[in-house]
């Protein structure tokens, strides 16, 4: 391989590394959405809509675009008040009892703590079965004092 090929190759690596990230170096690929009520601000892909009043009870939905005709890739976040005091670990055990009912075949891979902004959270990785297949659903819990945030 040539001097000049070897900068060309890592020259793409390099380049092929930053977009694979979220870099402040390319915030040209993401917009940033404040929800107007709740005060939440969340970074998603630029090309990504928002619908306000989202899907299943939620504040708000990100779909990507539906370029793929089995599955538009989503986020959801909901926002509830805390009124029940419920512990972090109950809401996500209450989270892995709905998910198990809605989601064909869900099954926990993993459960660790997190954070959610500056909120302390944890993190659910399951996986369920969609029409085209196997699919791996990420489910993080955020607690605040008076409120909790499923995205």
């Amino acid at each position: 391989m040539t001097v000049r090929r070897a900068k060309a190759l890592l020259s793409l690596l390099g380049l092929a590394a930053l977009l694979s990230c979220d870099s402040p170096q390319i915030s040209w690929l993401w917009k940033t959405f404040e929800h107007p009520t709740y005060r939440f601000t969340v970074r998603v892909p630029r090309g990504w809509t928002i619908k306000r009043d989202g899907l299943l009870g939620s504040a708000v939905a990100f779909l990507a675009s539906d370029e793929d005709p089995l599955y538009r890739a989503n986020a959801n976040i909901v926002v509830e008040l805390w009124k029940d005091n419920k512990s972090l670990d109950t809401l996500a055990d209450q989270a892995v009892q709905h998910l198990t009912f809605l989601m064909n075949d869900y099954e926990l891979l993993s459960r660790a703590p997190t954070r959610l902004g500056n909120l302390r959270a944890i993190e659910l990785r399951g996986r369920y079965r969609g029409p085209e297949g196997l699919r791996i659903l990420r489910t993080v819990i955020g607690l605040s004092e008076d409120t909790y945030y499923i995205a």
